[in-house]
């Protein structure tokens, strides 16, 4: 099994939470300059540091997945809305087949 350093792992995640390094630096105490290093893999971050981060992509990770099971629609990507509109339209397609078929039954 290939070991994966704490590091790889912190420039792996943050991969994810591009362009939200300002509410990571507010939310954990860090300053921005610390996080922006930390994600693009300078230097090599304290334990501190990457534990923080990650922790706090944790909590978040725990968030949305809440969000998610209570039934909230999650934002929508181009790629997401693109398939929303195309089960929409299969959806009108049968909801437009449904009262004949109903009649022939």
């Amino acid at each position: 099994m290939k070991k994966i350093s704490i590091h790889e792992t912190l420039i792996t995640r943050m991969a994810a939470y591009r362009g939200q390094q300002q509410q990571i630096a507010r939310d954990t105490g860090l300053s921005q300059s610390t996080v922006s290093r930390a994600s693009r893999g300078e230097g090599s971050p304290t334990l501190i540091v990457a534990e923080s981060i990650l922790d706090w992509m944790d909590k978040q990770d725990a968030l949305k997945k809440r969000r998610l099971s209570a039934g909230r629609i999650p934002p929508a990507t181009p790629r997401l809305r693109k398939k929303r509109e195309q089960n929409n339209a299969h959806q009108g397609d049968f909801n437009n087949l449904a009262p004949s078929a109903q009649a022939h039954a």
